[in-house]
């Protein structure tokens, strides 16, 4: 009875922040895309996050315990390595950003979550002990963290204000996925052997599958990057990403990262006639 209470009130504040999100929002759709940076790596980077805030691109280097951070194209920091202390990894799985545009870092094997500043400074970490096998982070606007548990096979929703487990979903239905992300409405997980995107809603509900890598943002426009072509689902804009990418999304600004390559983008939006 206490975990149902917990629940509901976990939804009925969504769904009041969430209302009083839409009506400040002002709907927004894509005009297009504008590539405002390009930069290449020493190491192949298997996932980077970009914070337009401070700047700062978060780069995870490939078959490496390690993550580099850079500015204006430079790199400024290097954190991690295999170990226990607190600025270390014993095996980094995925990072991503907070809503403070401070760096996720998610060590599997630890079973920590650990936060890092825009400068590479540990802050603090999340203890995630009741998780069987952490891999895939991604945090929603109001600070409520979704981690995949590739053992459970299923998404884990924890509470923004003591990090405490809300609910599972997603088990049976999401196998070996790729990236997770989340939006104010959405939690897509993508699956880069098949090519697909699970969407969920934020409260664990399917929705459908997807063909390519599917972003959805602030203002519910679906962005898709399939077949070396980055796209926006309200008019079909284009923008020619060479090789097989892997996106990030973050404000109106995409990180898309191609082998030893680096590349920023910014959506150029259009005030919606509606």
């Amino acid at each position: 009875m206490e975990r149902v209470f917990i629940v509901f009130v976990a939804v009925f504040g969504m769904l009041i922040f969430g209302c009083a999100d839409v009506q400040l929002r002002v709907p927004l759709d894509i005009q297009g895309f504008e590539t405002v940076a390009v930069f290449r790596t020493e190491e192949t980077i298997s996932k980077a996050v970009y914070d337009s805030r401070s700047g700062t691109t978060y780069a995870r280097v490939q078959d490496w315990q390690t993550i580099n951070l850079y500015r204006n194209g430079k790199r400024i920091n290097t954190i991690g390595g295999i170990g226990s202390e607190k600025d270390r990894f014993q095996r980094l799985a995925d990072i991503a950003l907070d809503t403070n545009g401070n760096l996720l870092a998610l060590d599997s094997v630890g079973k920590k979550l650990k936060v890092f500043s825009s400068e590479g400074k540990w802050l603090q970490e999340i203890d995630l002990k009741a998780m069987l096998q952490p891999e895939l982070v991604a945090m929603a606007a109001d600070q409520t963290l979704f981690i995949y548990d590739a053992l459970a096979g299923e998404i884990v929703c924890y509470s923004a204000l003591d990090y405490s487990e809300q609910y599972r979903f997603g088990k049976f239905q999401i196998t070996k996925p790729q990236s997770l992300s989340c939006s104010r409405d959405y939690v897509i997980s993508y699956k880069s052997a098949k090519g697909l995107s699970a969407i969920y809603s934020i409260l664990g509900q399917f929705i459908r599958t997807s063909p390519g890598q599917v972003y959805i943002d602030v203002y519910g426009n679906h962005l898709v990057y399939e077949g070396g072509l980055l796209r926006s689902g309200s008019n079909s804009e284009l923008l020619v990403l060479p090789g097989k990418a892997l996106i990030s999304l973050e404000r109106d600004n995409i990180c898309a990262v191609l082998d030893n390559e680096i590349r920023i983008i910014r959506i150029n939006y259009l005030r919606a006639e509606r």
